[in-house]
């Protein structure tokens, strides 16, 4: 996850490393072109960047008693049947993305991201019931929602926060109807 935000005036970028995984439900119905998707994203904070003014500083949340960034992306998705095997799609709707760590002090923050996403891939047929699914899914956040335990009360925010999740995996046919 890549995030972009001024502080005052001075320009704050930092990086933060996930790892977990990713469902993708995804309705191909009767040929249709267009169809529903959600994706959602259930991952665990491994570490980060923050860079300023020239410098940089490293962390890590391996004292966190919780971490964890989950994500939500649904909407329209397009299809394009390649030939009987491969499925190309591509999907746009509004993303909600949430991040929170806890630690064992008592500290901690939840931060909530809104924005738009897309999830773009290949469904490639293994046999009847089942496909690799190979593809990326990207959240642009515009917004932030962030409440710690300095903030009980929270607050909004304006930023711009870009996260990728490259995806690899087996998908399942529930009713095969092409």
């Amino acid at each position: 996850m890549l995030e972009t935000q001024t502080i005052s005036n001075v320009k704050v970028n930092s990086t933060l490393n996930s790892a977990g995984f990713n469902l993708n439900a995804i309705e191909f119905k009767d040929g249709n072109v267009v169809v529903f998707f959600a994706n959602y994203t259930f991952n665990i904070l491994l570490d980060g960047q923050i860079s300023a003014g020239g410098m940089s500083l490293g962390y890590t949340f391996s004292d966190a008693d919780f971490k964890s960034y989950i994500g939500l992306l649904f909407g329209p998705l397009y299809r394009n049947k390649l030939d009987n095997e491969r499925t190309f799609y591509y999907g746009f709707g509004p993303s909600i993305q949430e991040i929170a760590i806890a630690f064992p002090s008592g500290d901690g923050s939840l931060s909530l991201l809104f924005g738009l996403g897309a999830n773009i891939g290949m469904k490639i047929d293994i046999d009847e019931k089942t496909y690799w699914d190979i593809g990326v899914v990207a959240n642009a956040s515009f917004y932030r929602w962030n409440m710690s335990s300095s903030n009980l009360d929270g607050s909004f925010d304006s930023l711009f926060n870009l996260s990728l999740n490259p995806h690899v995996g087996i998908g399942f046919v529930r009713n095969r109807s092409n």
